[in-house]
């Protein structure tokens, strides 16, 4: 120890100051934790308000995902029902179809036996009319033979009939002066 009593390391008798050094550094060291508490604190509100405000979009968002999830739920049962009434329809108007389509097919094969029933009518009424004009030819054919047969003995007729008036005419003009009397002028059996 060094003699005449300022020795660095030693205590000052009745000295109450703290070395300025440590005081300023607590002063420092204060100020350091007042301000990281103020930042602290501060941060610590704001993150404090930001979770509040997260739980309540948290809440909002759960409520609105509820709210979803029943709709869609509802929706879902909507469509299923739908759905079910679709078969039905779809069942029905099938049936319908089928029903449908059996009609169309009978009323078809219904057509078609009358169709061929006409065609088979229409064929023998040709066929008919064929024959009937084959008649008709072999009638005309007939009724001209019969006119020129008719015609033929109309004329024999007036022939034979103008033969036999002339041969009446000289008979009775031979018989007429038979019967003449020549001395009275008068005929006999008058």
């Amino acid at each position: 120890m060094a003699v005449g009593g300022s020795a660095r390391g030693q205590m000052r008798p009745h000295s109450s100051k703290s070395p300025p050094f440590l005081l300023v550094g607590l002063f420092v060291v204060i100020a350091i934790l007042a301000f990281n508490y103020w930042n602290a604190s501060t941060k610590y509100a704001f993150s404090r308000k930001q979770v509040i405000r997260l739980s309540d979009k948290y809440q909002e968002l759960n409520l609105k995902k509820q709210g979803i999830e029943k709709r869609n739920l509802d929706l879902a049962d909507e469509l299923n029902e739908r759905k079910t009434e679709v078969m039905k329809c779809i069942a029905k108007n099938s049936a319908d179809t089928t029903n449908c389509e059996n009609r169309i097919r009978r009323e078809k094969d219904e057509v078609l036996t009358q169709l061929s029933a006409v065609k088979l009518d229409n064929d023998n009424m040709r066929q008919k009319e064929i024959e009937n004009q084959e008649s008709l030819k072999q009638c005309q054919t007939h009724l001209d033979n019969a006119k020129e047969a008719t015609e033929r003995a109309k004329s024999e007729m007036e022939m034979q009939c103008q033969e036999k008036l002339t041969k009446a005419a000289q008979n009775q003009s031979e018989g007429a002066r038979s019967l003449w009397l020549p001395r009275t002028g008068a005929f006999a059996g008058l």
